[in-house]
């Protein structure tokens, strides 16, 4: 059998489509081609939020403040995300389907590292209601939907473009619980859809946890993008070996926490403040392994702690006597659980 020359151009294309065909969480989410930061950079991502001054007014009255923009801000790293594969002539001619297999693994294995990290993302939505996925009471996961559609509405009042996206596992939990709620729109073509819910579509999707399901609009995520995946070839004439690479440069962001609210387990371990003495200037306490955040409330004010290790600790304005103290512990993919509040 002759040898089968693959070129560059019909490698690249064979990688593209193959792209084209997987269930990638790149539909969930909105793309940014405008990245300008090469790898190894950290750049820092602003989550806005604005708050609400709308109000009636009488004649002659007028607002007494202006609507004020909130963000926190996060620092990611920009990554190259490569991975290569190589066949000889010799497989080649022996069992030509080697080479279609081996670049279809290597889409599969891009897209779901794009997948994994968009779900690691979305499991930071602070938005959420606990959910138990083994509850059989009537409509249970139902009214959970309901409420999840609840969250969202509270920001933004507007259901259109989100998308439930369950693992493989609560699948089968969900066509139980759902029954006839489960409905089957024929004009909604999708890998992986298998009904809408409260005019909802639900897509099923290996990246997604078994403690956790998420009801998304794409608003909430963005994939910066540095390039599209690029493909490279490189040939040993010696050995006769095909060395294919492929990569792409970028990085996932939750960057609209209004756009996503997710049904999860709730955390098994408490969040505790430890009293601070009047006059303190730090606030400090213990959560769960799995906590990334902590959320502490003085008054009306906010502040946020990074937490590592089952602890964390965040500069505040010093506390005085009388002043109430409240916490919430956010971990990826469990619902957030609040600490007892404490008074100085």
């Amino acid at each position: 059998m002759a040898n089968v020359y693959f070129s560059h151009e019909l490698i690249r294309e064979k990688i593209n489509s193959m792209l084209d065909t997987k269930v990638s969480m790149s539909q969930f989410m909105h793309s940014d081609d405008s990245l300008t930061a090469e790898a190894g950079m950290k750049i820092k991502i602003q989550k806005y939020v604005a708050n609400d001054n709308i109000k009636d007014v009488a004649e002659g009255e007028g607002n007494e403040d202006f609507s004020e923009v909130d963000y926190t801000e996060e620092e990611y790293e920009v990554v190259t995300t490569q991975g290569r594969t190589h066949w000889t002539d010799e497989a080649a001619m022996r069992n030509p389907i080697v080479v279609d297999t081996l670049l279809q693994g290597q889409a599969e294995n891009m897209v779901n590292n794009l997948n994994r990290k968009a779900i690691s993302e979305m499991g930071k939505a602070t938005k959420a209601v606990e959910c138990d996925f083994t509850t059989s009471t009537a409509r249970y996961f139902f009214n959970k939907v309901v409420d999840a559609l609840a969250e969202i509405n509270a920001s933004n009042e507007d259901e259109s473009g989100y998308t439930l996206l369950v693992s493989p596992n609560q699948q089968g939990y969900i066509r139980k619980q759902l029954g006839e709620d489960l409905r089957y729109v024929e004009d909604y073509v999708r890998t992986g859809y298998i009904g809408h819910v409260c005019g909802v579509p639900v897509v099923v999707s290996k990246a997604v946890p078994d403690s956790a399901c998420y009801l998304v609009n794409p608003n909430a995520i963005t994939y910066f993008a540095k390039k599209g995946v690029e493909t490279e070839t490189d040939r040993d004439k010696n050995k006769r070996e095909n060395i294919v690479y492929i990569r792409k440069v970028g990085l996932v962001a939750l960057t609209d926490e209004n756009y996503i609210a997710m049904l999860a387990k709730p955390q098994t371990d408490n969040v505790v403040i430890t009293k601070p003495s009047n006059g303190a200037v730090k606030v400090a306490g213990t959560c769960g392994q799995d906590v990334f955040k902590v959320v502490v409330t003085i008054g009306s004010k906010s502040y946020t702690a990074k937490a590592a290790n089952g602890t964390w600790e965040v500069a505040v304005d010093a506390v005085a006597t009388g002043n109430k103290i409240n916490a919430i512990g956010y971990a990826v993919g469990l619902a957030p659980k609040a600490a007892t509040e404490i008074t100085v």
